[in-house]
Order: C-alpha cells, then structure tokens, then sequence
C-alpha cells in the first residue's frame, strides 16, 4: 500500500442527478411521433478520484454530463410496423485512462489520466418489419452515424507508480470515434412450420469502423489524420428451434451457425501511428462455427 501511514482519505462527495422528459403525439391509430429529452450529470468513476494508487484525491474533478435529444415516428398496423429516429448526444468532460489494465513495459512508457473530453453523437436509425404471412416475417434495420470527439484538452501523465511526470496537450477535436460501427444495415427472415419448427436467417452489414484509439496518442498538433478506418463486412448467421415432447417433458433442440458464408474480416482493433493498415493491430473474425443445444423444460 502506498498509503501505510495515512490509512484514511480527505472525505470527497460528488453527486450526481438526471432529468428526462417526453411527449408524444397520437395522429391516429397508426401513426405516432414522439420527442424525448434528458440531461444527465455523472459523477465520476472512483479510478479518476483516487487516480495515483494513493489516497490523495484528484481535485477540481467535473461530473460528466449528457445532454441527449431525440425524435421519431412509430407506424403500426396489423402487417407493418415502422419506426424513424434521429438522435443529438452531447458528451462533455468525459474522463480516460490510457494503458488502464495493463503494466508499463518500461519506465520510460507513460499512462495519461485526460479530463474534459466531449464528444458528439448524432444519426438516423430505422426499423421496419413486414407479416408477410402468417407465419413468415420480414424485417430490416438501418442505422446512420456521425460520432466525433469535440475538443482539445491537456493530460496529466504517470509512470508506473502513478507518480506525476509531467503535463501535456492532446489534440483530439473532431477525430471520429472509435470501435463502433457508424453505419449498419441488417435483414431478418423469420419463418415457424408445423408450430414446432423455427428458422431464421440473419444478415448482419457493418461500414465505417474506425479503429480503436489511445486520445493519449494524439500529442501532435500536426496529426489530425482520422484513425485507420477498417474494411466495411457482413455477416450471415442462422438459427432453427425445434420444440419437442417426449414422455411428456417438453423440451426445445437449438442450432445455430454463425458466419454461414465463412467471410474472414477484421472485427476490431487498435490504430497505429500511421493511422494505415500497416500499423494497424486487430482482431481477425471467427471462422464458420456451430452451436447445438438441448433445452428441457420443467
């Protein structure tokens, strides 16, 4: 313990609160739209309070707070249902800890505790499915991003020890944020025979994935290059239930395969200092696999 001889902490408090609100309008039976608003003050996580592996607190530490809005329309009918939504979310002062679970390869490597961090979501979404038949459905998903850091901001960095080194200025304003897809499109096929069999086929595509990225890494005024954005993928999973009694215990059989077409495509990973593919370490996906299962029911 680095704090053997004063075992007890300077008392800090912080508070956190939310506030939401929604209306909505009925034109009729089916056609409704809808508004919802929040804005919600977090307080921050215990790691950046106490952010040396001591008990001397960090002060002059912001609650993060989200300001979020959104809109949309809902269509139902017997057959069809539609919804549309856009949504404005605003992150600010936003905390990170680079290198957090991982130990220093030298002493010479550094983490950075950043503060104040504010990033912007905003897009389109849609759902729409379609009871073609009794039986057999159709439904599709579509979804449209623009997700970007907002700010400049300085970074405290620590060696090992999480003892100060020294202070610098990270240059992270309108970076696109990474490890999650900004733009998807899906498909879903559904399908029940005889009420015991269930099929269905999912298709899953995944377009403007950016790599994953250190914000510490970005203490070049000059790098303003967006993180290595990797190759758009799809996917094809499918999935059938057979529901089954036998000696008057029910039971249900499951099988699954994933990645039907057998695609191989880069799923995840981290940018580099190029921001290319060159210095780009990532996760490779999964081969074709299967999954059987058998459920019984009491």
């Amino acid at each position: 313990m680095n704090y053997i001889h004063q075992p007890e902490s300077e008392k800090i408090s912080k508070g956190g609160f939310d506030v939401k609100i929604g209306l909505q309008y009925i034109l009729s039976t089916v056609h409704r739209f809808y508004l919802n608003a929040g804005y919600y003050s977090k307080a921050p996580y215990f790691k950046f309070v106490y952010a040396n592996f001591s008990n001397v607190p960090v002060h002059q530490l912001k609650n993060e707070k989200i300001t979020a809005i959104e809109a949309g329309y809902h269509y139902f009918t017997s057959k069809v249902e539609v919804n549309l939504n856009t949504y404005y979310t605003l992150w600010q002062d936003k905390s990170l800890l680079s290198h957090e679970n991982i130990q220093l390869a030298s002493q010479w490597e550094t983490r950075a505790l950043i503060r104040g961090l504010d990033a912007l979501h905003k897009g389109l979404e849609m759902e729409a499915n379609y009871q073609l038949l009794n039986n057999f459905s159709l439904g599709v998903t579509a979804s449209l991003g623009d997700w970007r850091w907002k700010n400049n901001v300085e970074a405290a960095l620590y060696d090992d020890n999480m003892q100060l080194i020294d202070l610098t200025r990270i240059y992270a304003d309108n970076l696109k944020v990474g490890d999650a897809p900004q733009m998807q499109f899906g498909m879903l096929a559904e399908l029940r025979m005889l009420k015991q069999l269930y099929l269905s086929a999912n298709f899953l595509y995944f377009g403007h994935l950016y790599a994953d990225f250190d914000p510490a890494s970005r203490d070049n005024p000059n790098d303003k290059a967006q993180p290595y954005r990797l190759p758009d993928y799809h996917l094809l999973d499918f999935h059938a239930r057979y529901s089954f009694t036998l000696l008057q215990v029910k039971g249900e059989a499951d099988l699954n395969i994933f990645n039907v077409g057998n695609k191989t495509h880069i799923l995840r990973g981290q940018d580099g200092e190029s921001h290319q593919e060159d210095t780009f370490r990532g996760f490779w996906s999964l081969p074709r696999t299967f999954s059987l299962s058998l459920n019984i029911l009491f």
